[in-house]
């Protein structure tokens, strides 16, 4: 079992899309914690948070008459999100995100516009939260060796809660293994956080020779790119969805390793899940790495895929 920690302050892309007088309020509270800032939660009416360890905390909020955070204040946020473009934004907000240069992700609540038994859009926005994106370099150096076979890597699957730190461990094995020259690796970034790729470009540093298709489902991204850039490895986040572990079986059955997250607490906790349930009975994945939190601090520890 490895641990990682350290102090990261809230980055540029996030303070410029905040209200001048929020953003400065945040910043300084920043700079007074032991450990950084996960998560800045705004909601209608109420003061701001932060999510710092295993913690949401109250931020001290008193601009001049004023208490809370207001609609109006969520709106701008979203408007300067998407350079003032909500519309060209509209099927990721239907979905519930934004994601910004850089990786950070913006969830949104607000009222859902139905159609055709989906939502099209959200307006009257309530509350927003930024998921601060860090790049950590070295976050999975303790645990890689546990995940070969020789030179083999072997499939890997993630676990964690939600804010946990799955996607900065995942990106910190892509990057070390793009930069051994045994392995071509690629990434399915349907949320566009792995890479954070703008303008052709990545925006963290996933090493060599790894190469990205983002801003679409993972299910037709993963078919591109084993047409496309013949991989030996694909990685991606967040397993959701039946036609993901389909993407996923007819990748494993090219031959091709996999690396991929999931939302659990434990191994127990996975499988009681029905979407995960029907993944690990492909018997897909041979490796767990399950991250949890002990005091702010984030542990992870390994287990062989028991085989039916």
């Amino acid at each position: 079992m490895s641990q990682c920690s350290g102090h990261l302050y809230i980055p540029y892309e996030i303070i410029e899309i905040l209200p001048k007088e929020l953003g400065y309020l945040i910043t300084k509270f920043d700079e007074k914690q032991k450990q950084p800032i996960e998560e800045i939660r705004l909601r209608s009416g109420r003061a701001p948070s932060a999510v710092i360890g295993n913690c949401d905390i109250i931020m001290p909020y008193s601009p001049v008459n004023q208490t809370t955070v207001m609609p109006n204040i969520l709106t701008g946020i979203i408007e300067r999100a998407t350079r003032f473009s909500i519309h060209s934004f509209s099927e990721n907000i239907s979905r519930g995100f934004i994601t910004l240069p850089k990786g950070h992700r913006i969830g949104i609540c607000g009222t859902g516009i139905m159609k055709d038994n989906s939502v099209s859009s959200v307006r009257n926005f309530s509350s927003i939260s930024i998921r601060i994106a860090r790049e950590i370099k070295g976050a999975s150096k303790m645990v890689i060796p546990e995940l070969l076979d020789g030179e083999r890597f072997k499939n890997t699957l993630i676990i964690s809660p939600p804010g946990a730190g799955k996607t900065t461990f995942l990106r910190d094995i892509v990057r070390t293994i793009s930069n051994s020259p045994k392995y071509k690796i690629a990434v399915a970034d349907e949320r566009c956080e792995i890479a954070a790729m703008e303008n052709g470009m990545p925006g963290f540093d996933i090493g060599q020779r790894c190469d990205i298709v983002d801003g679409c489902r993972k299910s037709f991204a993963i078919m591109m790119l084993m047409r496309s850039m013949s991989p030996d490895i694909i990685a991606m986040d967040e397993i959701t969805e039946s036609e993901d572990i389909d993407a996923l079986s007819d990748a494993a059955n090219c031959g091709i390793g996999l690396i991929a997250t999931a939302h659990a607490r434990d191994v127990d906790d996975l499988l009681k899940r029905p979407v995960y349930k029907s993944l690990m009975a492909r018997e897909i994945f041979e490796k767990i790495v399950c991250i949890s939190l002990n005091g702010g601090i984030r542990e992870y520890k390994t287990t062989d895929v028991k085989k039916e």
